[in-house]
């Protein structure tokens, strides 16, 4: 009786911990850029508040894919900038070569570019 209670309890809590899909930051993230090519590029988050937003891939760490809106701010690698994650009103009516960014992570994201932040998250 006790070995089904807490299988129950395991099952319950397993379940409850099932992975978030994010609508939204609301804010902007502090990010550096670690490549990119063709609209699309990996940040890396500078925040470790928001370290949860990225993850560990391919020798990096709190990173993931980013699909850059078009008419993006051009980005300097290297430079801290800001973007919002799943913007409303993303715009993707753009033309894109076919050359991808070589990740192997599972985040990835439609963003935002900012220089600057006013709300950070």
């Amino acid at each position: 009786m006790k070995n089904r209670v807490c299988f129950v309890l395991l099952t319950i809590l397993l379940w409850s911990c099932e992975s978030q899909t994010i609508k939204t930051t609301g804010g902007c993230i502090p990010v550096v850029q670690i490549g990119g090519i063709c609209g699309q590029a990996v940040l890396q988050i500078q925040d470790p508040d928001l370290y949860h937003f990225g993850e560990d891939s391919d020798g990096y760490e709190h990173v993931f894919l980013a699909t850059l809106e078009c008419n993006a701010p051009q980005i300097e690698s290297g430079k801290t900038f800001y973007v919002q994650l799943n913007p409303d009103n993303f715009n993707t009516s753009c033309a894109t070569c076919l050359a991808a960014v070589d990740y192997s992570g599972s985040k990835k994201y439609p963003v935002r570019v900012f220089n600057s932040c006013s709300n950070k998250e």
